[in-house]
């Protein structure tokens, strides 16, 4: 009697931690492809200084989104722009937006380079736990690449659940 009641208990442990671990994947996404435009609406450079060749700023940019990602966001980026003109930026976006229909806030990481001619490229990912309302748990990863102040993204997305 004592080995069948411990078989039972046995048997009761692994059901329940396979249905915890199955829990904690149970509301995930797959991978979902993220594309649309990305629009600069306004711009303001905070501040401005020199460090030898180089000039360094901080611009507080607010951009609209449309496609997989919709909404506005506000950038905001240290830019350094060196003697030729190219540049490099890196900084965070507060975007309030919905992500394949899912409204909410989302901060994002940025870090890309742009040449004299206006040409960019950079990289956005969500920053983990930075999600709230709809998209809470998403993971997104996309780059962005323009001139001036419009710009194409693609990349992927998913819900952690």
């Amino acid at each position: 009697m004592y080995k069948s009641r411990a078989r039972r208990w046995s048997v009761v442990a692994v059901v329940v931690v396979g249905a915890c671990a199955l829990a904690g994947t149970a509301g995930a996404t797959t991978p979902q492809e993220a594309q649309g435009q990305s629009f600069l609406l306004n711009r303001i450079v905070t501040s401005v200084q020199q460090a030898g060749p180089n000039t360094i700023l901080t611009i507080v940019d607010t951009r609209l989104y449309v496609g997989t990602i919709s909404g506005t966001s506000v950038d905001t980026l240290t830019v350094t722009v060196d003697a030729s003109g190219g540049f490099g930026f890196h900084g965070t976006s507060l975007c309030s937006c919905a992500i394949a229909g899912h409204p909410g806030t989302v901060v994002m990481t940025i870090n890309g380079k742009g040449q004299p001619d206006g040409t960019f490229a950079d990289r956005r990912e969500t920053l983990a736990a930075s999600a709230t309302g709809a998209p809470d748990g998403v993971r997104l990863n996309v780059s962005v690449a323009g001139v001036g102040g419009v710009g194409q993204y693609a990349g992927g997305y998913h819900f952690e659940g």
